[in-house]
């Protein structure tokens, strides 16, 4: 049962940096969804230029936001799967292998209240094997 489970949320925070354009916002979405089984979407599209995408989740939800102008990329994915840790190092092992420069914390939310698993940065290997 859901209320015996001692971690109910995996929340992955994760900035994306270098990223200048809408397109290079939808690359990130579209790898952060293939993680997770999508049930419905909706986005808006600023004038001139940044995005915001929101997926609600067979396991919770996933949220970006383009910053064109910062050149960044923010993305929130929350999963209530039991292999929410798994899905966060296998996104952050993703975004590595790409050569995206990023930083992140996992928080997990459960019945001992929030505490942050990991964090770390592309610059900080010592830091991501928190998730290992």
């Amino acid at each position: 049962m859901f209320e015996k489970r001692a971690v109910w949320e995996t929340l992955i925070l994760v900035d994306v940096y270098g990223l200048y354009s809408d397109e290079e916002g939808e690359e990130i979405y579209r790898l952060s969804e293939k993680y997770a089984t999508v049930i419905a979407t909706n986005e808006h599209k600023f004038n001139p230029h940044g995005l915001t995408k929101i997926a609600i989740l067979s396991e919770s939800h996933i949220a970006i936001h383009t910053y064109p102008e910062a050149g960044a990329v923010t993305v929130t994915f929350s999963t209530c799967s039991e292999e929410g840790k798994e899905v966060a190092k296998q996104f952050i092992t993703n975004l590595k292998q790409r050569g995206y420069t990023y930083s992140y914390k996992i928080l997990q939310r459960g019945r001992h209240g929030i505490k942050c698993i990991a964090s770390g940065d592309s610059h900080h290997e010592k830091e991501a094997r928190a998730l290992e």
